[in-house]
């Protein structure tokens, strides 16, 4: 009977022992995970906000770009690139944001129009500062183009496409998008 009673203790002991072990181990991994998810969260968020910098600086060379082909007013990057400089500062003002840009050319446009094959594009070049995260010269480049080729015509009636990079088709354009004015029409080569 006496040895009956020593191996149940002794169970109960190699019982408890694997228990508190467990749980010695549960405790060393949520707190692992704890002091992990605090230390990597700021970058997610400070990477989301690189991200949206770059994203709405590209909409807003493509906005310029669509302007420009509209109105061909060669201050229309310029101006919206300055207005997004102070809007950017203003918007996120405990970041310590600083954006810089250089145009490739004075307008920031390259163009060929009036023939078969005609295009449109801008360029803008960006340098992110952010202080709060120590992160300077922080580079990128947006261009956005637009494509347009005659396909074929006849008196009355123009077939063109219109294309982005990498020959993504522009959809939703109708004949007023297009200004057409003493109309030379070259042939297709």
């Amino acid at each position: 009977m006496r040895r009956s009673i020593r191996q149940k203790d002794g169970q109960f002991i190699v019982i408890a022992v694997l228990f508190i072990s467990t749980m010695i181990i549960s405790i060393g991994a949520m707190l692992y995970s704890t002091s992990t998810y605090y230390k990597f969260e700021p970058w997610e968020e400070y990477l989301t906000l690189i991200g949206n910098i770059e994203l709405s600086s590209r909409h807003l060379v493509e906005l310029s770009l669509s302007n420009f082909t509209h109105t061909d007013n060669p201050d229309v990057l310029v101006n919206n690139l300055e207005q997004w400089q102070k809007d950017l500062t203003r918007t996120h003002p405990g970041y310590g944001i600083a954006m810089t840009y250089s145009l490739p050319t004075q307008s920031g446009f390259d163009f060929q129009w009036d023939s078969s094959v005609s295009y449109s594009s801008a360029t803008a070049n960006f340098s992110l500062n952010i202080t709060s995260l120590g992160l300077t010269g922080y580079k990128f480049n947006v261009l956005a183009t637009q494509k347009l080729t005659i396909i074929d015509y006849d008196e009355h009636v123009i077939n063109v496409t219109v294309t982005q990079e990498e020959d993504k088709p522009v959809l939703d354009l109708e004949k007023d998008n297009f200004l057409v004015e003493n109309i030379i029409i070259y042939p297709i080569c």
